[in-house]
């Protein structure tokens, strides 16, 4: 959480509470009384592990008023504070706030945790953080609207430590009014805020997308590291170099996207040939370090496998073709 630069001073940037309030109450009057809506909190958060403190921490942190609650009291009590306020029981948490944060482990726990306070999800909005799969999604949806809530649903594509920081990226699936309605949420989150349509499943097909290439950096880095010590490169010089290679990454992924939109790989620079030829040395050499189970083999295989094909000039990116495609209406190129 970034400190506020004077007590008593919005951040700049940031909505304070009366703000963001009125943020909130915009596009007509919330159920209940006047006198109801003076005593909720801006923001209910459920669960006060590592994400749900993070949300929590940024909310008060960007001047919204905060109830947590968590399955082990000491951690919601640990986060009380002027703008944080420790619940006994999910249902008083979810009382509390017309906006309403779920930050457990999956979508599973998360109906379960919820289910005691069911009939208190009528006029909610619940924006749903958890890990999980896209094929979770509907059905918890589902179980909400059919309290009488509304849901949206939200994944973080990055570590909770940039939560309410500007290296925040978070992207968000559901209807547009529920996006809308959560504007003063988005904020306090920091970064950057993605609405990736209608589909509540989108936001979660996301997140898994993304942990395939975080996994297949991660799978690099560790044979980067073997290759390192055998070659007697220094890992800290390494480590300093990877950001040269970034730009160069990006390129590729942007070219490669573009392609794969047109279905038409031709590209004319760095031919199929030219990387089996590199792939056939890093193969090679892995097999001669002992690191079993390499990707580059895999590759090296499925790059002389295009060539097989026909393919001779293409960018790489044409090796998508080889797997399997969704079923018709599914494939959409975006």
């Amino acid at each position: 959480m970034l400190p506020d630069p004077t007590p008593g001073t919005p951040r700049p940037g940031k909505p304070d509470r009366h703000e963001a309030r009125a943020r909130r109450t915009r596009g007509g009057p919330r159920r209940g009384s006047s006198s109801e809506g003076a005593r909720m909190a801006d923001v209910a958060v459920i669960g006060a592990g590592v994400t749900g403190a993070a949300v929590a921490r940024a909310c008060a942190g960007a001047g919204l008023s905060v109830v947590v609650w968590n399955r082990s009291p000491a951690r919601a009590e640990a986060l009380a504070g002027p703008a944080v306020t420790p619940r006994r029981t999910v249902e008083e948490a979810v009382r509390s706030s017309r906006t309403v944060v779920l930050a457990l482990i999956g979508y599973d726990v998360s109906r379960a945790v919820l289910e005691p306070a069911e009939r208190w999800l009528d006029g909610r909005l619940v924006v749903q953080t958890a890990n999980g799969s896209h094929d979770d999604v509907g059905p918890f949806a589902r179980w909400v609207e059919a309290a009488g809530g509304r849901c949206l649903d939200a994944a973080f594509l990055g570590h909770p430590r940039a939560i309410g920081t500007p290296d925040n990226h978070t992207v968000y699936s559901g209807r547009s009014e529920c996006y809308d309605e959560a504007v003063a949420l988005r904020e306090a989150l920091g970064g950057r805020a993605v609405h990736l349509g209608q589909d509540i499943t989108r936001a979660k097909a996301c997140l898994t997308v993304a942990a395939v290439w975080y996994y297949a950096g991660v799978n690099g880095f560790l044979e980067c590291v073997t290759f390192a010590l055998r070659t007697g490169v220094p890992l800290a010089e390494f480590a300093k170099s990877v950001p040269l290679h970034q730009t160069r990454v990006q390129r590729a992924i942007d070219v490669g996207v573009e392609l794969v939109r047109r279905g038409d790989y031709r590209f004319g620079q760095q031919p199929l040939t030219a990387h089996l030829d590199a792939l056939r040395q890093l193969a090679s050499f892995a097999e001669e370090t002992g690191i079993t189970r390499s990707f580059l083999p895999v590759l090296r295989d499925r790059v002389r496998q295009a060539i097989d094909d026909g393919y001779h000039d293409e960018h790489i990116t044409v090796l998508c073709e080889q797997f399997p495609r969704p079923t018709a209406g599914r494939l959409e190129h975006r």
